[in-house]
């Protein structure tokens, strides 16, 4: 079963949010890095090595976010890259649909 999370990253003065799909909190991370590839437009003064920085972070370190004391489903992240830090929160989100 998959569930839907929400990140909220600050980077370099801007904020930026995405939901994407993941098993579980720890590969929410490669899952968010995969929709961030699609979206590097976006994203401003992030490029390609940038891109590549995070991989490396995320795979090499086996980073996992750490839950926030007292609340539940966020948890919080810093990944460092040469253009800044990446500062990321992560709401594990119950999606509801609505018929309009």
């Amino acid at each position: 079963m998959k569930h839907t999370f929400t990140f909220v990253v600050n980077f370099r003065g801007g904020t930026y949010c995405s939901q994407i799909q993941a098993k579980n909190i720890e590969s929410s991370l490669s899952e968010w890095l995969k929709r961030t590839k699609t979206e590097i437009s976006q994203i401003k003064h992030l490029g390609e090595n940038t891109l590549s920085e995070l991989e490396q972070e995320i795979e090499i370190s086996d980073t996992c976010p750490t839950p926030l004391e007292g609340l539940n489903n966020i948890w919080f992240t810093i990944l460092t890259t040469k253009k800044g830090s990446f500062h990321i929160n992560i709401i594990q989100t119950e999606v509801k649909f609505t018929m309009n």
